[in-house]
């Protein structure tokens, strides 16, 4: 990275200069300009997160925050944890895993699985 910001005057874009040292160290052009980009965001050249932001989970946090920006696979167990405890709260919170799984099945609920059945516990706690 330093190697392209201390030989980019000898070049006629930041491009070229990437392309070329890319070529000299055996590595894509496409990879060292991540790595340049990262390196001007690191010492505040360029907007963005620096690497201890990275780090420290930032991007993590807003998704814990923001549920529309959660994988598809997340939200789809946050509801299904809902009906879980529904499932369990209803009969008086003595049903087991298996018990529960039945009953959703009943409710066609299609979402579950046999292993879902396992989650009321999680659901319970959270």
């Amino acid at each position: 990275m330093r190697l392209v910001e201390e030989s980019a005057s000898q070049y006629e874009s930041p491009w070229a200069a990437i392309t070329s040292i890319a070529a000299k160290i055996g590595g894509t052009s496409e990879t060292l300009r991540r790595w340049v980009r990262q390196r001007e965001r690191d010492t505040s050249r360029r907007q963005g997160p620096s690497t201890t932001e990275t780090e420290r989970g930032c991007s993590v946090g807003l998704r814990q925050r923001n549920r529309s920006l959660r994988c598809p696979r997340v939200q789809r167990d946050d509801v299904l944890a809902t009906q879980i405890e529904s499932v369990w709260q209803t009969n008086m919170q003595v049903y087991g895993a298996d018990k529960v799984w039945s009953q959703l099945k009943r409710e066609r609920c299609t979402a579950v699985y046999r292993c879902s059945g396992y989650l009321f516990p999680v659901a319970l706690t959270t």
